[in-house]
């Protein structure tokens, strides 16, 4: 038992199911991406790449909650919706801004209200590892009209840099969000307009899936600079929008739950060994033992 942790009622036991916006339903062909750098894709295909869309979006989801429902479905999860050439939604360009292609804010608060309407709740992926170098933070192409960020712009100190000035990328190539800068925290969660109490107080959403939230990092390990002091002033500032914010990360140890950061994680260890037994590619031992340490 851990004084002042508790876990939302509305997760325990949900039956969910994970959705990628693109490939789930085309609700409305009128915002399909047809040319730039991206191509529309033909539905049932398989992708060749990450630019290419299907053409699915928010009120495909609502269009089908009856299907959802028929399921048993309690909750969903959706992959990023923001702004992004990424049909899987990684590599924001700006993480405040719904991608046309899936609808906009009030899509989505349609979406939400229609959810809520019939029991089941949405939680959305926050991907804060790492920013698009071409989006509204660094803005190396000069898409947005603010031109690229400069050291008297508070967006400079949102990704990390090293002594020169320079970003430091992450492994996909962009660079990582600087957590231990006050400038990357007001932006993404303390602020009640950040990004994620914007989706929460705005729209309406039930949770947070932190995508690889064990590699959240900032330039001063100690201060803010460990994905677990990260998230655990994350849960912080979301537990105060509301008690009933669902909060998990894709993947994490022991020491998350035991310090009362997390309510829950995304669990391979669960998924994976369940399946191996289930296929017989496994005893029952080892299922057992497995089990048991990923709890």
């Amino acid at each position: 038992v851990m004084p002042n942790h508790s876990t939302p009622d509305w997760s325990k036991g949900a039956v969910w199911y994970s959705i990628m916006p693109d490939s789930f339903y085309n609700g409305d062909i009128t915002n399909d991406k047809l040319s730039g750098n991206v191509t529309q894709n033909t539905w049932g295909n398989s992708h060749y790449g990450g630019s290419d869309y299907f053409g699915g979006d928010l009120l495909g989801i609502e269009q089908k909650l009856g299907y959802l429902k028929d399921l048993g479905v309690d909750a969903v999860f959706i992959n990023p919706i923001w702004l992004t050439t990424h049909q899987a939604g990684y590599g924001a360009f700006d993480l405040k801004h719904i991608d046309s292609a899936f609808g906009n804010g009030n899509t989505l608060t349609s979406l939400v209200d229609a959810l809520h309407g019939n029991d089941m709740r949405i939680m959305l992926d926050g991907v804060f590892q790492y920013y698009a170098s071409q989006g509204i933070v660094q803005n190396t192409a000069g898409v947005f009209p603010l031109g690229t960020a400069n050291v008297t712009d508070m967006n400079y100190y949102i990704i990390m840099r090293d002594a020169n000035g320079n970003p430091v990328n992450s492994d996909w190539s962009h660079p990582y969000i600087d957590f231990s800068s006050i400038a990357a925290r007001q932006y993404i969660y303390t602020q009640a307009d950040s990004v994620m109490q914007l989706y929460l107080r705005e729209y309406g959403v039930d949770g947070w899936r932190m995508d690889v939230g064990n590699t959240l990092t900032g330039s001063d390990e100690n201060n803010w600079g460990t994905a677990e002091q990260i998230l655990k002033d994350m849960r912080r500032y979301l537990k105060g929008v509301s008690n009933d914010v669902f909060f998990l990360s894709e993947h994490a140890t022991a020491n998350y739950f035991t310090s009362a950061i997390l309510d829950s994680k995304w669990n391979y260890d669960y998924g994976y060994a369940v399946r191996s037994w289930a296929s017989g590619g496994t005893t029952q031992t080892s299922l057992a033992s497995t089990l048991y340490s990923s709890v």
